[in-house]
């Protein structure tokens, strides 16, 4: 699954997008329940064993930094 860069997402923005994942999805409970509700792909392949770390980086590495923007947008909205 190739990811397609376009503006600004070149990755420059991972840092960023990183530290909004660690402001917003403060717990492992946060990030597993984020990764569910839209990147179910993604969580299915987390195991038991894998660091926090590990697993946002797998999450980067399937989907693009586009796409984890926008669905933290939407993480952040819907926890309001």
């Amino acid at each position: 699954m190739g990811k397609q860069v376009s503006g600004c997402y070149d990755g420059r923005m991972s840092r960023f997008l990183r530290d909004l994942i660690d402001t917003h999805l403060r717990t492992a409970a946060d990030l597993e329940a984020f990764c569910v509700d839209h990147f179910a792909g993604v969580h299915q392949r987390f195991s038991g064993g894998m660091e926090r770390m590990e697993r946002v980086s797998l999450l980067f590495s399937v989907v693009t930094e586009e796409q984890v923007h926008a669905a933290l947008g939407a993480w952040t909205h819907q926890a309001l």
